[in-house]
């Protein structure tokens, strides 16, 4: 390869020897491709780095064809690109893709390629650079997978804060399941829903919600082929997804004139025993995605909380306490530990401080990289705070980007240490796909007979301090006079 003839597109030819030490050398894989002539399409040159990232020995990628390297039926994308080089209408691309190592093991790879024309200007060769993507790839299928189970979480935990409002209403046992049922339509885009006891060989409906089906039986024979009795027989999740053609004579009578095309249901279980399910229906075959009976079974676990005992009330009230993106103390579960406390500093003269965190332009990660980026960020600040915090402490989200930190048994000093490790810890390590992240807070102990408003109050003032003086940084409001503890 004789380098005095050629240059890149645009540019100054190098030395002769600067090109072939940097193509050697390189740290990321580089191969040299022929445009043109017989060989066109082949690497005629590749590197240490090129090597090892596909698995190669000395000379084998040499006279390969490029095609050859990329999977079936992922060649001709790579083919295209090629080709506009050749002909001029582009002088560099780049595009992830996967290529394959001699196993048949894939590898994601970044490959920028630049075109190199000889003295007249003719496309001769492209010069590609590669490096290995498969781990970051790895990484945002994870993340993907983690934010939409994160998602589904939500949107689980929204549903069951209807049901647990009805609860909390004092709503009677039929008009609660009512709830329920509506709220897993919803969840799930059902026509209707039905939630049902086993008795016997029938299902009794003790709740039922519809919309432009006739609704669920009163009563259903559970020795057909529906999902409700697959679910009553196996105690798992079942569907079904196109009733007229999957059903028996039998169970097809059973739902005459209700007029579903798919089902799904899910058991509703009371420690070892299946009480009964949820089903939900709609007109259309197949209108229930993969998985959802999956989501549905979620909804039912959650839902048999407050089916199985006087409990009921306790447990469906919890979910109305909780966060659903982070998983924190929600605002009203914050005012309710802080008041508790704070009573109970003041009853055995023990100090308690509060610390106020904002994230700080937490819009302009949002503008910037879109709301789910900002969900990232905000599950991850939970997830830090979580860790540092003590299992008496309470952590809460209050706001959008906000979070609150009730530390009993803690100075303004302790406070502060608390609030400086949070923002150590925030700021020493980027969030996936967001990058660096960083907060300030502001701490204020509680005063002898101060108000609790009052103590918010002082401690948003220092946050609000420290976001004036640069933010990622932590502010105390002043010391304390009279001071609990």
């Amino acid at each position: 390869m004789n380098e005095s003839d050629i240059r890149i597109a645009g540019e100054r030819p190098p030395p002769s020897d600067w090109f072939v030490q940097a193509f050697a050398h390189a740290p990321i894989g580089m191969a040299l491709i022929a445009l043109r002539g017989a060989a066109a399409g082949r690497l005629l040159a590749a590197n240490e780095a090129l090597r090892a990232i596909l698995r190669r020995g000395p000379g084998e990628l040499e006279g390969l064809p490029l095609a050859e390297l990329a999977p079936p039926g992922e060649a001709d994308a790579g083919r295209v690109l090629m080709d506009r080089l050749v002909t001029g209408e582009i002088t560099h691309f780049h595009d992830e893709r996967r290529l394959l190592r001699p196993d048949g093991s894939p590898v994601w790879v970044l490959l920028h390629a630049s075109l190199v024309t000889d003295e007249d200007g003719r496309p001769r060769y492209a010069v590609a650079q590669v490096e290995d993507i498969t781990e970051r790839r790895r990484a945002e299928a994870e993340l993907r997978r983690r934010e939409a189970a994160h998602r589904e979480l939500a949107e689980v935990q929204g549903a069951l804060r209807r049901v647990a409002t009805a609860v909390a209403a004092g709503a009677a046992a039929p008009e609660v399941l009512a709830v329920a049922a509506a709220a897993s339509a919803e969840l799930l885009g059902a026509s209707s829903a039905g939630v049902f006891r086993f008795e016997g060989d029938e299902a009794v409906q003790v709740g039922a919600w519809s919309e432009g089906l006739a609704g669920p039986a009163v009563r259903m024979p559970l020795g057909g082929r529906t999902a409700t009795a697959e679910v009553a027989r196996t105690g798992r999740p079942a569907r079904r997804d196109d009733l007229r053609a999957e059903l028996d004579p039998a169970s097809a009578r059973a739902i005459s004139g209700h007029g579903a095309g798919s089902s799904i249901s899910a058991p509703v279980l009371i420690g070892a025993r299946t009480w009964g399910c949820i089903t939900l229906s709609s007109v259309e075959a197949r209108a229930f995605p993969p998985g959802a009976e999956g989501r549905l079974a979620a909804f039912a676990e959650l839902l048999a909380l407050g089916i199985a005992s006087a409990e009921h009330r306790r447990q469906l009230e919890q979910l109305t306490l909780t966060d659903p993106l982070t998983g924190l103390a929600n605002r009203r579960a914050f005012t309710e530990h802080l008041a508790a406390d704070a009573a109970r500093a003041r009853r055995h003269g023990r100090p308690l401080a509060l610390a106020m965190l904002d994230i700080d332009g937490f819009k302009a990660i949002n503008d910037r990289l879109g709301h789910a980026a900002g969900d990232r960020v905000l599950v991850e600040l939970a997830t830090r705070l979580g860790r540092l915090s003590r299992s008496f402490e309470t952590v809460a989200r209050i706001g959008g980007e906000e979070f609150a930190w009730v530390l009993p048994d803690s100075d303004l000093a302790g406070a502060r240490a608390a609030a400086e490790r949070a923002r150590g810890a925030v700021a020493g390590s980027p969030v996936a796909g967001v990058g660096r992240v960083t907060i300030s807070a502001g701490v204020a102990q509680l005063r002898d007979g101060e108000d609790l408003d009052d103590l918010m109050r002082r401690a948003d003032a220092a946050l609000y301090a420290a976001k004036a003086a640069g933010r990622d940084r932590v502010s105390a409001a002043p010391p304390p006079v009279g001071s609990i503890g």
